[in-house]
């Protein structure tokens, strides 16, 4: 059978293109391709020509964002209907996020209405969370809740069976097996997505070494995709799999997506020791929690050829962490940052505003701190209560969130998504304009110097397969005059 897995259009909407191949499209790929199928993935976020730009520049291309969902002679829906006719393909697989739920409503009837025979499915974190939602549009043949790969081959049986499928496939339930041995299933299939050559080396390095997540932040849900289980692949096939990827796409730098990298000490120092026995010629980052580094492993982790680690600061008040669920406090993130710094690692602090327990003073003591740590960069998000968080429960016990709200007309760089009871929605968009533009211009501040050292500049280059000259140029005017 033919599968066409789509990731709707979303950062290149924006006029923005995104840091990496969708992960989660190109292992529902793998899967169906180890049992004989043919696959295509169409993430025109991956492919487009946009460079990654501030925070501020994201909040006020949203209305850009809303016109080209409706322009079907949109460059992107254009090639998205060449695909359908020339592919045509059997089964139609699309992924939302819930910022993307409107994107990924039109790519629906847009397929529909040019291949009407075709599966129509739904995935990815907002089916997880609420399928519902997809349910009222009517289009589609099936929802998929939960990792989607095992729900893939069996919708796949059932059609080959000539079987009715169900409304509804989770993970976990109707014999959809959880596979708790991630080595069982199949490396992400990069070779499926189109126009595979438009994505840079570096783009092709995101990957995964665990799936779940055992905390309860309250903004996150990212236990209703994966599960709070954390389960694990081994270091051997993680290796293996960058060292395919480097080979392939001359990748030299690889990101972790994991939600908590160093969650396990033991795994990571395993998984240091054979990179460096390996001496495979690549560098890489990943993402963890401040209470989740240690002196010894953060060393073994640079032998290893970590360079850059993200830490989920998310607030500089005690009281707010503790609120939040985050279960860390200042003293700890201070500690983990300065630990990295020590041992000569680009960090990348996340940090989030707006939630319901915070005034404008907890507001501007996360400022300070951002200020006082000054990371190599930061990322200020606002916190959005999206559905199947503990935030949306919070907000609304409140009884801060409005009826009939559309979803998809917020992400984490909106003001819009501000909801409190002691900051006006006045104040709240003064607050985020000022603590974005001081992100902003940290930010650029930072990547100004880096752009001083030439043999970071070199590297950069190579790492983003910018070899031409004109996209080279391209970059780098975005990065110093954005």
């Amino acid at each position: 059978m033919k599968i066409l897995l789509v990731n709707p259009p979303w950062f290149c909407f924006f006029g923005q293109r995104h840091s990496g191949f969708h992960l989660g499209l190109g292992y529902l790929a793998a899967a169906a391709h180890a049992k004989g199928h043919e696959t295509l993935i169409f993430d025109p976020d991956a492919i487009a020509d946009g460079v990654l730009r501030s925070s501020r520049d994201t909040d006020k291309r949203h209305s850009s964002y809303l016109q080209r969902i409706d322009d079907e002679s949109d460059q992107v829906w254009l090639k998205l209907g060449e695909l359908l006719g020339s592919f045509k393909p059997d089964i139609i697989g699309i992924t939302a996020m819930t910022p993307t739920l409107c994107s990924a409503f039109k790519a629906a009837e847009f397929c529909k209405s040019r291949v009407p025979g075709a599966v129509l499915l739904a995935g990815g974190a907002h089916a997880s969370i609420a399928p519902s939602d997809f349910e009222r549009l009517g289009i589609f043949d099936c929802i998929v809740s939960g990792e989607g790969e095992y729900a893939l081959l069996k919708i796949i049986e059932l059609i080959e069976a000539k079987k009715p499928l169900p409304r509804r496939l989770c993970a976990g339930e109707a014999g959809i097996e959880i596979m708790d041995d991630l080595d069982k299933i199949p490396e992400p299939r990069r070779e499926a997505i189109y126009d595979l050559g438009k994505i840079p080396p570096i783009g092709l390095g995101h990957i995964f070494a665990s799936r779940g997540c055992p905390f309860d932040c309250c903004f996150c849900a990212s236990h209703k995709v994966w599960g709070k289980k954390v389960r694990w692949r081994s270091a051997e096939s993680v290796i293996a799999e960058m060292a395919g990827v480097h080979r392939k796409y001359g990748t030299k730098y690889f990101y972790f997506e994991d939600d908590s990298f160093t969650l396990s000490a033991k795994r990571v120092e395993h998984f240091c020791q054979l990179m460096i026995s390996s001496g495979l010629p690549v560098t890489w980052g990943c993402e963890t929690r401040a209470d989740l580094m240690e002196d010894q492993l953060v060393a073994l982790m640079k032998a290893a050829g970590c360079r850059f680690i993200s830490i989920g600061a998310e607030s500089g008040d005690d009281e707010v962490l503790e609120k939040i669920g985050k279960k860390t406090n200042t003293g700890k993130i201070r500690k983990a940052h300065e630990l990295a710094k020590r041992y000569g690692m680009e960090t990348n602090l996340f940090f989030m505003i707006g939630f319901p327990c915070e005034g404008e003073a907890e507001v501007m003591k996360t400022l300070e701190f951002f200020k006082e740590l000054s990371p190599t960069f930061g990322v200020l998000s606002v916190a959005t209560p999206y559905p199947g968080t503990r935030l949306h429960e919070m907000c609304s016990a409140e009884g801060l969130l409005p009826e009939g709200i559309d979803w998809s007309n917020f992400h984490h760089q909106r003001g819009t998504g501000f909801f409190s009871n002691k900051i006006s929605q006045e104040r709240a968009a003064e607050l985020i304009a000022e603590l974005q533009k001081a992100f902003d211009e940290h930010n650029k501040r930072s990547k100004r110097r880096q752009l001083l050292n030439p043999a970071y500049v070199l590297e950069r280059v190579i790492q983003n397969g910018y070899l031409n000259p004109v996209k080279a140029f391209t970059v780098l005017r975005g990065i110093l005059f954005k």
